[in-house]
């Protein structure tokens, strides 16, 4: 440009480029190296023009905002120019016909706008960006202004655009079959952008992420981890992201979607899955439907054991595999495989493979957006709060339990969501009776002597030493005993009989077995002494109250440890009155009201046998403070109990829905009963 003699005329120049190049960026760039050596910029967007007849008068308002500061009385001289060439507000054919004499002239209009450019001493670049998202009118209206009415010496036009787009775009609006040369007319020379390769496009985005690790938006991943992704997939990668535009939008999107899910997915399986869904989207529906994959669990056969936890990629003929084949290849394992590598086992707890984190990776198009909003936010809460959550979410059980077993012990980022964790996955497992998430407290509570996990844990979350951890670990089960003590009995005492039965097996519990009983018996007492508390419970201190001897000698039932058994038993006999209206409950079977005691171990252990347990009824009988009604329904009871050598007796056709405990209906029944 600084060589180009436009002294006469003005000079265009053409910037080429398919759509995201970065021929904006690259204008941009030429602008700010262009101001430095004394250039006029004006900066002209055709798309800003409410239709297509306003374009000509448009350019002359921004020729008229940018040179203003260099030449006074700029904004008289270039509308009496818009007059003359009829494109201005003032335009008026019939005002023309009775003004002739005044009405500007067109070729002495221009030379006056010509000596005003000059005598800025200056050059002036007109930049004409996005001619490719014009439409046909419009580009041919913007060639106009620079082949036709702005064409002034000392003048450049610097023009941007997609080729075979606006060729397209000509094409179809002029009727011609052959536009390849149309734009020559208009562009003195062209200069095509160099595609940049996907080394220098992954390196731009590598760049956003490094942003986003240092926001702390991204805190689940080392930009590292990233670097060696990017280095190891860029073949996957590259073809599609291979434009600077593509690039932008490709993180912009990701972004949006991952931050939500980041301590649910794995990094590099998200990064897979957002890249189809970027650029097929017709494929990611079909992926998020299961039509290129099937659950394990559905694809046993003789020769394959497939994994129920693994969802596995079809076979499919090559005419039918889709575009994002090659991507889903690194996601699934292939079916028809009879081994796997390691890969696919090692952390698999958040892989997209995983039955229980798939749903995760698509949580904004299906139900899962649960696990956005609301299971997310328990971490924000106190324990008793999420609780009441938790127990209000009655129809979604499934996505509490996959969202709880899809956490990983060693990112949950901080010691509060660890302290939450622990308890909120005990009460669930009590709640929903699934061994899976006992199972998946197993990592916090139960080593195998060579594991290193709970050493793991303990540097994570800074805990000082084995003795640190544990009364940890027991201050969150008495938090959570407080709000509920089911809960804590089961998980502890399920550690506690493991370690019975399978004395010498080399997985232990760090809680070790006498700390395990002394525990449990210490939240059986602990209850026991609130037993005048409103929301006390016979039949919770009955559940609590079954700790297993150390060396049982069935394993067919539990046998109470002795201390237990003491405890509960004292307790019955000091305050019967607590304990009488819980003795009774039913069930219905088959139209029957069939009527048992509360639990057989109330007699066959904690009193030694049935003639036992007569004699404790006795003492209700002679307690001062049980209802009578209890006592006459207890009565009737074990008349018709012990004639059925103790079991459970049935009544038929009573109509009327009966609560457990309801005394005054279990006496309306019984005296019914011959």
């Amino acid at each position: 440009m600084n060589d180009t003699d436009c002294s006469q005329s003005s000079f265009s120049i053409g910037i080429e480029g398919v759509w995201g190049q970065g021929k904006t960026s690259f204008v941009n760039l030429l602008k700010s190296e262009l101001k430095e050596y004394g250039y006029i910029i004006v900066d002209f967007n055709a798309r800003a023009s409410a239709n297509c007849n306003e374009i000509q008068e448009d350019f002359l308002a921004s020729l008229r905002n940018s040179l203003s500061n260099y030449y006074v009385g700029i904004s008289g001289v270039i509308k009496k120019y818009g007059k003359a060439l009829q494109v201005t507000e003032e335009y008026n054919p019939a005002l023309k016909f009775f003004q002739i004499g005044s009405w500007p002239n067109l070729s002495s209009s221009w030379e006056s706008l010509d000596k005003a450019i000059k005598n800025t001493g200056r050059r002036v670049v007109i930049c004409l960006d996005d001619l490719d998202r014009l439409t046909g009118e419009e580009i041919m209206e913007v060639c106009k202004v620079v082949d036709k009415n702005g064409s002034f010496p000392n003048v450049f036009y610097i023009v941007s655009y997609d080729k075979v787009y606006v060729q397209n775009i000509l094409g179809s609006y002029l009727e011609l079959e052959k536009t390849d040369d149309f734009l020559d007319k208009y562009i003195n020379i062209e200069f095509s952008l160099p595609k940049k390769v996907y080394l220098v496009l992954l390196g731009e985005l590598l760049k956003y992420f490094e942003d986003s690790i240092n926001k702390k938006e991204f805190v689940n991943v080392s930009i590292d981890t990233i670097r060696q992704f990017f280095a190891q997939n860029a073949k996957i990668i590259e073809p599609r992201l291979s434009t600077m535009r593509d690039v932008k939008r490709f993180y912009n999107q990701f972004r949006f979607d991952y931050q939500p899910v980041l301590n649910d997915v794995r990094f590099e399986d998200y990064f897979f899955l957002e890249l189809i869904k970027y650029r097929y989207k017709e494929e990611y529906e079909k992926l998020r439907c299961g039509d290129y994959t099937s659950k394990g669990e559905k694809m046993y056969d003789k020769e394959i054991n497939y994994n129920k936890e693994l969802i596995y990629l079809n076979s499919l003929d090559e005419n039918d595999s889709p575009q994002c084949w090659d991507i889903l290849l690194r996601l699934f394992p292939l079916a028809k495989n009879k081994t796997y590598s390691d890969d696919w086992y090692q952390s698999r707890w958040n892989r997209i493979c995983n039955v229980l984190s798939y749903d995760i990776y698509f949580y904004q198009q299906s139900e899962g957006v649960i696990y956005n909003k609301d299971l997310q936010g328990l971490f924000q809460m106190s324990l008793k709060d999420a609780i009441d959550k938790i127990d209000s979410w009655k129809d979604n059980v499934n996505n509490v339990r996959d969202f709880l077993l899809t956490r990983d012990a060693f990112r949950l980022n901080s010691r509060k969501n660890f302290d939450l964790y622990i308890p909120l996955t005990i009460y669930c497992a009590y709640i929903y009776n699934d061994y899976m998430l006992r199972a998946a407290l197993g990592t916090f509570f139960v080593t195998d002597g060579h594991d290193k996990g709970i050493e793991k844990i303990k540097k994570i979350y800074g805990f000082k030493d084995d003795n640190d951890y544990i009364l940890h670990l027991k201050s969150l089960l008495g938090q959570l005993a407080v709000i509920d003590i089911r809960p804590v009995y089961s998980y502890v005492h399920a550690l506690y009989t493991s370690m019975i039965d399978e004395p010498l097996s080399i997985y232990h519990s760090i809680i070790n077995i006498e700390d395990c009983k002394d525990f449990l018996m210490k939240l059986l007492k602990g209850y026991i002494a609130k037993i005048d508390e409103e929301t006390w419970s016979a039949q919770t201190a009955w559940e609590i109250s079954r700790i297993s001897k150390m060396n049982p000698k069935r394993i067919d039932y539990i046998e109470m440890d002795n201390d237990a058994i003491n405890a509960i038993k004292d307790s019955m006999e000091d305050k019967p009155e607590k304990y009488a209206g819980a003795i009774i409950t039913h069930f219905t079977f088959d139209g029957y009201l069939k009527f048992n005691i509360c639990n057989v171990f109330l007699a066959s252990q904690i009193f030694g046998g049935w003639e036992n347990f007569e004699e404790y009824l006795q003492v209700i009988e002679d307690s001062e403070k049980v209802p009578s009604l209890v006592k006459d329904v207890l009565k009737l009871f074990w008349e018709k109990f012990k004639k059925t050598e103790y079991n459970p007796f049935a009544f038929y056709g009573y109509d009327k829905q009966v609560s457990v405990g309801d005394y005054e209906a279990y006496y309306k029944i019984f005296k019914s009963i011959n």
